[in-house]
């Protein structure tokens, strides 16, 4: 779609969900892109499909089956002795805990003969609540993927596991007499209460090792507002099911973080209608692009990223007594929520963004405090995560360099492909005398480690970790490792000495309290009784002292996301999440810059078309897609994309956002954008797909509309394209159509209010069967395959569509069943017994007002020797 033409009135649409901007514009050329979606299947809608067709696809499916069985005879052989635990073709089910950027995911795992084949979540934890993410969902094809890295590498080379040992029990004979001087770790923030025991262990036995943190999505800023506050980190645990007004600071409370699934729970449970009777909890979001949280908010505004602190602080001065000021962004705005928020007091709730600075949380942290939420509707407790380490990617590069660090162990995901733009960490590790990378797929960095060790999946893992509200909960392996790899548990316990140790042996050592039957209820349940953090009480912060807000920047701002799905690009080898279609955008296997329309109409750009993207002296080629309720003069390009090191990854079509990143930050200002022209590679999006039949994507009402009338919500707003209205062509036969009425619509299952997910790309199927009598729909209770309804009085109008009763055999044809070869018409004295059953028919011309036509299904129904013959539409 062009910026600066066919741009549709937005506040006109507000009644009418759209997909598009091509869609909401209806321009003629989005019509002939309907036409052309599956125009081999355009001629199949108005004819319906017949046995031919229907045979000759079924043979095309057959046949390419049978090629892609075509391969060498191997030879199986039969369970002689029956594995002792294993039943054939029973499925067992086991309670387990997946890695989510450090934090626990609590699954269930379906395996059948020992292998994983479905994840679900595990009801009994916090974190999922029986519910999971598409993330955790692939995290089975994640296994079975054969890029994994298979065996150690040492300079490029298989090795094995033992040489490794060799080597690792040198270089501690080395450093043992300096204490460590010259040896660093790197690790990503984990909640792994052993593995962080083993790290604190390891730096009892080597003082002068350093230990530094990679974090590629960063950190939650909220443990450093509290300390601001109150001296002390802490966490925070959002209780959106007793809130009753929330507001978000440019939080993706709904999609992101290690609460994800339980916040979105909880929110639906407070927005969950049930009769006229109920409430409904009312969300405020405040964002700088566009989120599944905006999108079901009640009052939203996108504004850019620099003013989100701005606005966090007017509204604390409204809601401490004062006044939101005149020149505040959306000042009037502000203003209504301060109200509102009041007026609900402890159950209001306003939540900080994980990307902004912790000078917003703690305005956030404030608001609260003065609402009195922080002990109803928001609970304070101790942070999981440990204390930040001695620096980050840029402090260990300066260490490299100033020959302070020479051997290096890294457990971390990729350093070099997600290291922010303008560090050369690459040449730094060129000049370290050792490094270890331990990794489960090989990534940019591996090409400058000495020894490339292979990771063990978490489905072949033992080891603990913590929920966001300190629920610790145990994995252990579903399958043996398919490959070498080893457990991050097993390296580190091998570089302090322990090279006998197993993971199991390691996890059991650091849970000492449970015996042998508590061990096994908790790899039963999947969650370690009792050990969530308790709340913590704390006073009335102190009075902040006046801070001046930065003027508004000039010129265009960049926003960073994280992928959805490949998150930094640690999942870019995995075709699911490739193929899955992004919220909002439905854009896949790539990333694109994301603008609003007015902005790209200021630059003179549109959809598909290349840009070049500068900011601080580096650069970065990518394409443009236009999205509504994208703030204006702000960029959007999400994390992930053009790193990638497998065949699946490198099919992908995106850029590396991590060149624009700036020491970890989210979010900066001074870009400029350069129109490149015309995009050479159209941006891969299924925003429009499913299209054809022209329904409603959902169907809504307000809560005022729904009270007054509980079925407002199923009434149609637009007519169906998928019945045409009118007459058919002539080539379809001449059976006049008109849409079919209100009372015969499908139901908005399930209702817009209790999802937080996009809008689907196509409508539920219409669950009425309907007919055709003579010139209108009719409707009926009945399924589709039933038989319709006969006339049940002599009236007028039923005589008038019934055929004559004695019919002569030169006067009336008969429907002749569906067949590939054409039959000549028959009547009933000469029909065989069979045909009195209900069998598809192709039904022909005849003279009769009423007689049915080729454009559909159809279905007849023959009593005794007299054609009573009433075509049915099977829906």
């Amino acid at each position: 779609m062009s910026a600066t033409a066919d741009r549709p009135d937005l506040a006109s649409l507000r009644d009418r969900p759209w997909r598009s901007l091509d869609e909401a514009a209806d321009s003629p050329e989005f019509r002939r892109w309907l036409d052309a979606e599956f125009p081999s299947l355009a001629d199949l809608a108005y004819r319906g499909p017949d046995r031919r067709s229907v045979l000759k696809l079924m043979a095309a499916a057959f046949g390419l089956s049978g090629l892609a069985a075509c391969r060498p005879e191997e030879n199986i052989l039969p369970y002689v002795v029956q594995p002792e635990r294993t039943t054939p073709g029973l499925a067992r089910l086991y309670a387990t805990t997946l890695a989510s950027e450090g934090w626990g995911m609590g699954v269930v795992v379906t395996t059948r003969e020992g292998r994983p084949i479905k994840i679900e979540g595990n009801p009994d934890h916090p974190a999922s609540r029986g519910a999971t993410d598409a993330v955790m969902q692939a995290a089975v094809l994640s296994l079975y993927d054969p890029e994994r890295l298979r065996s150690p590498r040492y300079l490029g080379e298989p090795a094995a596991w033992g040489e490794w040992r060799g080597a690792v029990a040198g270089l501690r004979d080395r450093l043992r007499p300096s204490g460590g001087a010259g040896l660093a770790l790197l690790l990503e923030p984990t909640t792994s209460p052993t593995l962080n025991r083993l790290v604190e262990a390891l730096r009892g036995e080597y003082p002068a090792m350093r230990v530094y943190e990679h974090a590629p999505l960063g950190r939650d800023p909220l443990p450093e507002a509290a300390r601001r506050l109150w001296g002390r980190p802490l966490a925070a645990v959002w209780r959106l099911d007793r809130a009753r007004r929330v507001l978000t600071l440019d939080a993706d409370v709904l999609a992101e973080g290690p609460g994800r699934l339980a916040y979105a729970r909880d929110f639906i449970d407070g927005r969950r209608v049930r009769g006229p009777e109920d409430g409904m909890s009312r969300l405020w979001a405040v964002e700088s692009t566009p989120t599944i949280t905006g999108a079901k908010a009640d009052e939203r505004r996108a504004v850019r990223p620099s003013e989100v602190l701005p606005m966090a602080r007017a509204l604390l001065a409204a809601v401490e007594g004062g006044a939101v000021p005149d020149d505040a962004p959306q000042a009037d705005w502000l203003r209504r929520a301060a109200r509102d928020l009041l007026a609900a007091g402890p159950e209001a709730l306003a939540i900080p963004g994980e990307h902004q600075p912790p000078e917003g949380a703690e305005a956030a942290l404030r608001i609260n405090a003065r609402l009195g939420s922080l002990s109803r509707a928001a609970l304070l407790i101790e942070p999981s995560l440990p204390e930040p380490a001695e620096g980050d990617l840029s402090a260990l590069a300066q260490a490299i360099e100033g020959g302070k660090v020479r051997h290096l162990l890294s457990l971390a995901p990729d350093p070099v492909g997600t290291a922010p733009g303008g560090l050369d960490l690459a040449a730094a590790l060129g000049r370290l005398e050792t490094f270890h990378h331990w990794t489960l797929h090989p990534d940019a960095t591996s090409p400058f480690a000495h020894w490339l060790l292979p990771a063990a999946h978490d489905l072949e893992a033992w080891g603990d970790l913590r929920a966001f509200d300190g629920t610790a909960s145990l994995q252990q392996p579903m399958i043996q490792p398919l490959y070498e790899g080893r457990t991050a548990l097993e390296v580190l316990a091998a570089w302090g000495g322990r090279y006998d140790l197993s993971a199991q042996d390691i996890l059991r050592a650091n849970w000492p309290g449970l015996d042998d039957r508590a061990w096994a209820g908790v790899l039963q349940r999947g969650v370690v009784e009792g050990t969530a953090a308790a709340p913590v009480e704390v006073p009335a912060p102190a009075p902040p002292a006046p801070v001046a807000d930065p003027e508004s920047p000039a010129g265009l701002e960049l926003r960073l996301v994280p992928d959805p799905f490949l998150r930094d690009g640690r999942h870019a080898n995995n075709a699911w999440l490739q193929e899955l279609p992004r919220p909002l955008t439905k854009i896949v296997w790539g990333n694109a810059a994301l603008l609003s329309s007015r902005t790209a109409g200021d630059l003179g750009l549109a959809n598909d078309d290349e840009a070049l993207l500068r900011l601080d002296g580096r650069e970065l080629r990518t394409r443009v897609w236009i999205v509504p309720g994208h703030p204006d003069g702000t960029v959007t390009l999400s994390l992930g994309y053009g790193q990638g090191e497998g065949s699946v990854a490198g099919m992908a079509r995106g850029a590396n956002a991590f060149a624009l990143r700036h020491a970890g930050e989210w979010f900066a200002t001074g870009l400029e954008i350069e129109p490149a022209g015309p995009g050479g590679v159209p941006v891969l999006t299924t925003q429009e797909h499913g299209s054809m039949e022209g329904r409603d994507i959902v169907r809504h009402a307000s809560l005022k509309e729904f009270q007054e009338d509980p079925t407002s919500a199923s009434r149609p707003i637009r007519p169906s394209r998928s019945i045409p209205t009118g007459t058919i062509p002539a080539k379809a036969g001449g059976c006049p159509w008109t849409s079919p009425p209100a009372s015969a619509a499908w139901p908005a299952s399930p209702p817009a209010r209790a999802r937080t997910t996009s809008p689907p790309s196509a409508p539920p199927k219409w669950s009425a069967g309907t007919r055709c009598t003579g010139s209108a729909w009719t409707a009926t209770t009945r399924a589709p395959r039933r038989r319709p309804r006969r006339c049940s009085s002599p009236s007028p109008a039923c005589t008038a569509r019934r055929p004559p009763a004695r019919p002569s055999a030169r006067s009336t044809p008969r429907c002749t069943p569906m067949t590939g070869s054409t039959r000549r018409s028959t009547t009933a004295a000469s029909a065989p017994a069979t045909a009195r059953r209900t069998a598809p028919t192709r039904c022909g011309a005849s003279t009769g007002a009423n007689t049915p036509t080729s454009s559909s299904p159809w279905t007849r129904r023959r009593t005794g020797g007299t054609p009573r013959s009433r075509c049915a539409r099977a829906g």
